[in-house]
This record gives structure tokens, sequence and C-alpha cells, in this order.
């Protein structure tokens, strides 16, 4: 049966499930610069220490309901300190359970950085904790500017390898890393529901679209897919160049995703097995990501995945966008968009067994899979 399912969320975060608990904040020492939303997942959140003659700024958040589930927090923290006056801020960022003990506990020195941790709960019997943070210069010169902390995000997530993974090469994929303005997809957490059963296995991975740099500087989402997939063999692609990379068992090509040509010559001149995994984290326009999906999908092993990332970010405006064609084919069947052939829309029709809409966090992915027959 064909359709389009929203998976449930699996993780805390001003983006995906927002949650909405009868919020406690509680401030002490506070300074007229600081700020407290209502919630410590809303942005605005802003530390700015006192005088180092004067107590620390704190601020505590909870009791937070969280889902037997979620076992670790993420945080990316901005400072702001004046460097031209050599001021080094700490931040301590501390969870405590129900009853008052401390589970998990960080301290962390910013000046003038981004900076990214996580605090794991552990196997606890806990209702709910609250999140503590405390603001104090470390180091003080004198000068009027003293810099502040800005707590740009908190996130509540099911931990596994994968995002670990993920986190250590840097990827947007997982907890701690994003780009621009945007926030950490946590695609991780949906990944690792998908593939952990079989990430031991014999198959073969194609992701289309390797990194976020021109030129290009490094594929880590195939770094970390290598150590994930220890048995698979990998392929990327993408339209730089990315020559340069190398490890077992992973083969690069360089080609337009939005060109049939490239893609049917990448098939002949790699001439991969069906692949068991397809992931498009491309250009992000929806012709290119339905011209990739008719060439390439006939080249999905039965049962196979085919995931399209980033759904609702369009480098320009075009229509149906791939959002809105895989919501079409759940409500009619039937698959229409002037960016795919009628032989590859026919194909599509009888071969997708159904898709699946995700947003574990801020950003859609849809997750398309192959008939078995």
């Amino acid at each position: 049966m064909t359709g389009v399912r929203t998976s449930p969320a699996r993780v805390l975060s001003r983006h995906g499930v927002a949650p909405d608990y009868p919020w406690t904040v509680e401030a002490k020492h506070a300074n007229a610069w600081s700020r407290f939303p209502a919630s410590p997942f809303a942005a605005g959140l802003v530390l700015m220490p006192n005088h180092p003659d004067r107590e620390n700024v704190s601020v505590t958040y909870g009791p937070i309901s969280v889902p037997a589930a979620v076992d670790t927090f993420a945080f990316l923290f901005s400072s702001a300190a004046a460097s031209e006056h050599g001021h080094v801020i700490s931040i301590r960022t501390t969870l405590v359970d129900d009853v008052g003990a401390t589970v998990a506990d960080v301290k962390l020195l910013a000046h003038d950085q981004r900076t990214a941790t996580t605090l794991a709960l552990g196997r606890l019997n806990r209702a709910s904790v609250r999140l503590c943070f405390d603001v104090w210069f470390d180091r003080f010169e004198a000068g009027d500017d003293y810099g502040s902390i800005h707590v740009l995000y908190v996130l509540g997530y099911e931990g596994n390898i994968l995002i670990d993974l993920l986190n250590e090469v840097g990827s947007d994929k997982g907890t701690t890393r994003y780009w621009g303005r945007g926030v950490p997809h946590c695609y991780g957490v949906e990944y690792h529901r998908l593939f952990n059963d079989v990430r031991h296995e014999q198959f073969a991975v194609l992701e289309i679209g390797l990194g976020n740099t021109v030129p290009p500087a490094d594929a880590a989402s195939l770094r970390a897919w290598r150590q994930y997939f220890p048995n698979a063999v990998l392929y990327g692609y993408d339209i730089e160049d990315f020559s340069f990379f190398s490890q077992p068992e992973t083969f690069v090509f360089r080609g337009d995703q939005a060109s049939r040509d490239d893609l049917r010559r990448f098939v002949a001149t790699l001439a991969p097995p069906p692949f068991r995994v397809v992931i498009d984290d491309g250009s992000h326009a929806s012709s290119h990501q339905q011209i990739a999906l008719g060439a390439l999908f006939p080249h999905v092993e039965p049962g196979g995945l085919y995931i399209v990332e980033d759904l609702g970010w369009q480098p320009f405006a075009e229509a149906p966008t791939t959002s809105e064609l895989l919501r079409a084919f759940s409500d009619r069947g039937t698959v229409d968009s002037d960016f795919l052939t009628a032989e590859e829309s026919r194909y599509l029709e009888r071969t997708v067994e159904n898709v699946e809409i995700c947003r574990p966090n801020d950003s859609e992915l849809a997750i398309i899979r192959k008939t078995t027959e």
C-alpha cells in the first residue's frame, strides 16, 4: 500500500516537537543585559557574566519531562567575548534530576568562538530533569565591553553510534554541526532506526552531494558511512571534483545530478550493483532531485531505500516541489512532473511501495521504499 507517513519525532527541539511543558524559569544574579526566554529550546537565551567581584549569573529551566528514549542533550554556544580586551568567559551546563542529583555536568571555556557539546543522561530512573546554566569570567581584563554567551541551540535526543560518528566528522546529519543560520538536521536519529539491523551486511550505498565548500575539502559523511557500514561498498556523486578523496571500498564520481547523461555515465562507468541505500543530499533543487530519482530508482535493489534530504529548502522556486510530488503520489497513486519522463513516472508508480516523510528536527526528509517484487 502506498502512502506518506509522518514518523513520530524522536527529539526535543524548537524545530521538531516543541516541548509544551509548564516551564519554570529561575534566574539568579541576573544583569540587565542577559535575556531569558520562557523555554531553553527557544531562541534568544543570552547570558552576560557579572563583573568578577560579583556573583555568577545563573538560570535554571525545569522540570523538563524527558521521554524515556531521550538520553542525550546537545548544546551549541556562541561567545561574544571581546578579544581586544582579553576576556575569557566560562559556562557550566548541568542537568539535575527530579531528586536534585546532578546527572551530567560540563564546563566550557569560550572565547570568541562557537562551541558544541553533549551531555549523556545514561541509565537513570528520572521522570524529569532541570537544565542549569552558570556563566562567569575566567579571565577579565580592563575594559567596558564585557562580552556574553549566546545559547544558540538545545536539543534532546536518543543517542546512537551513528550520531556520534556524524558529529565526529562534522556532518550536519548529526546533532552538533549546522550550516549558515540553520540548525543540526538530526537525520542520524532516523538513519540509525532504518539501518542499524542491517549495517554489518554487504550492500551498496550511494550518496549524492559530498561537501559544503567550493573547492571541496572533505567528504565528511562518506567517512562516517565507512565506519557505520563496515562491509558496504560506498559510492559518492558530486558536481565538484572529489578525486582527492580516498578511503577503502569507496568510489567517487564527478557529475551533475540534473544531467541524465551524467547519471547514465556514472552507472555505465562504475557498474555498481543495485543500491540498498541512496541518499540525495545534492543541490536540493526539486528538478534535480526528481531527475536523479527517475534515473536512479531502477538501480535500487528490491526493498531498498531512496532517501531525499532537506525537502523544505529550495535554491530556487519550482513546481512541483519534491515534497508536493510525493504527497500527491500518496493521494492519487500517480507521479506527475514535467521533470520526469513518462516512462520514469510509470516505473515509479509501479515500484514505490511507500513513502515516509520524517522531520526529526528542522528539516524533512523523504524515505522512499522500493517494492520487493
